[in-house]
């Protein structure tokens, strides 16, 4: 999740914390700092894509790391600072700290909850990575609660309701969806061995449909204010894995692209000069925004250059909040 919601679910779970511990100020600057402290990893990898595609959501966002941190800065704390005990500070910075995590589990990037026992990445795939239908009733009360004391306590508990089980009841609604979408897919299309339902923007009500068949994906858009109407309709080619292999050889992030995506798909596009293999993931692109135009392709799309004689020469990568393209040449 991005930075507002993780500022504002800290300060509203500050402010409930507070009603426990009434004459503790320090709670809600802790909870802030708690709530944002996992995403400093950043500060902390090197500048590089294939840093921050190995690195991020690591070490700071796993379940398990976090305790030895919390004893840390329970101990820190209390070396400068008396209004609260060492047990008070290590249950608000954990409590904070899972919650950021659980909340960026909850969207599909994936996160390492278990490391280092486990490299594995997962994925709730019950969020998009900036909701604002989460993100808005969180900030509103955050807002209520700093400007009033009357209603605080009822507000808060209210609140933490809201950011606790919103990702999980978008969890059910998915697996409904996906169970009842797999039913009917099969009978419009037999080809169709699997299907992932993976949130959208406005998630719960509009979710990107991946239907796998052998050898391609199929992507459409299922909105419930027309269930009935699927808002995009492409089949992609499922992209050849071994390419990564192949050509990991010469570029670590080719690579680690490799490993990174999950619903891999490839598009040949003929040049005079030779030819692009366009290689993208379907989890990260939206119904949206128009992504299947040739000037528009998702973040994390790949680009690998060849000549006529099929000779790797570069890459192309379209890195998460930029709009222009970074290219490496060999």
């Amino acid at each position: 999740m991005e930075l507002v919601t993780h500022f504002s679910a800290g300060a509203l779970c500050g402010y409930w914390l507070q009603t426990k511990f009434p004459k503790a100020k320090d709670t809600i600057y802790l909870s802030i700092a708690a709530a944002l402290a996992p995403d400093l990893d950043v500060l902390f990898m090197g500048s590089k894509m294939t840093d921050y595609l190995t690195s991020h959501r690591g070490l700071t966002h796993s379940f398990i790391v976090t305790i030895p941190i919390a004893i840390l800065v329970a101990f820190i704390y209390r070396i400068f600072r008396k209004k609260l005990n060492f047990i008070h500070v290590f249950m608000i910075w954990m409590l904070n700290s899972y919650i950021h995590i659980y909340l960026d589990y909850s969207n599909n990037y994936g996160t390492k909850i278990w490391y280092p026992l486990s490299e594995k990445v997962y994925f709730f795939d019950s969020m998009y990575v900036i909701d604002f239908l989460y993100t808005l009733p969180i900030v509103i009360i955050s807002l209520v609660l700093y400007r009033s004391k009357t209603v605080r306590n009822y507000l808060a508990t209210i609140g933490m309701i809201w950011v606790l089980l919103y990702p999980f009841s978008n969890f059910l609604i998915r697996n409904t969806l996906e169970y009842k979408l797999f039913q009917r897919a099969q009978i419009i299309d037999s080809r169709i061995k699997a299907i992932n339902v993976i949130p959208d923007m406005f998630a719960p009500f509009c979710w990107k449909v991946i239907l796998e068949t052998e050898n391609s994906y199929v992507f459409r858009g299922y909105c419930f204010f027309s269930p009935d109407f699927w808002n995009v309709k492409k089949e992609f080619k499922k992209a050849d894995m071994s390419i990564f292999e192949k050509y990991g050889k010469q570029s670590r992030l080719v690579e680690v692209v490799g490993e990174f995506v999950r619903y891999p798909v490839m598009e040949r596009l003929n040049l005079k000069t030779g030819y692009k293999l366009l290689i993208g993931d379907l989890r990260l692109y939206t119904i949206f925004f128009d992504h299947f135009k040739k000037n528009s392709v998702a973040p994390y799309s790949f680009f690998l250059n060849f000549d006529n004689k099929g000779n790797f020469l570069s890459y192309r990568m379209i890195p998460p909040m930029k709009a222009l393209m970074t290219e490496k040449e060999f």
